[in-house]
């Protein structure tokens, strides 16, 4: 993938600042804060990651890049409350699956 290839992080940084300006959706902050990480610049990536945790009110795979870099940067407190939630999310999952099943 084009995250494998340090010669293509600029260029996909470029493409997706360009994505972002047109549409500020959670996948792109999400993109961005892996190309961030791979670059090594974990603070930018947590700022993306955590955008994208919030816009997508939660969406698993945003808040386990979270955990990743926040568990990069030594932040493990956070990184536990973020694991946390993502518990709280596949129980409320499982709920509304077992509701509906149920009607």
């Amino acid at each position: 993938t084009f995250l494998d290839d340090p010669k293509g992080w600029e260029l996909a940084m470029e493409d997706i600042g360009l994505a972002l300006r047109l549409d500020d959706a959670p996948t792109y902050y999400d993109t961005r804060g892996a190309i961030l990480m791979k670059m090594g610049r974990l603070q930018e990536a947590l700022r993306d990651f955590s955008i994208a945790a919030t816009q997508s009110n939660g969406v698993p795979e945003h808040l386990l890049h979270r955990v990743e870099v926040l568990r990069k940067l030594g932040r493990e407190d956070e990184a536990e409350r973020d694991l946390k939630r993502l518990k709280e999310l596949e129980a409320e999952k499982k709920e509304m699956q077992t509701i509906r099943l149920e009607q």
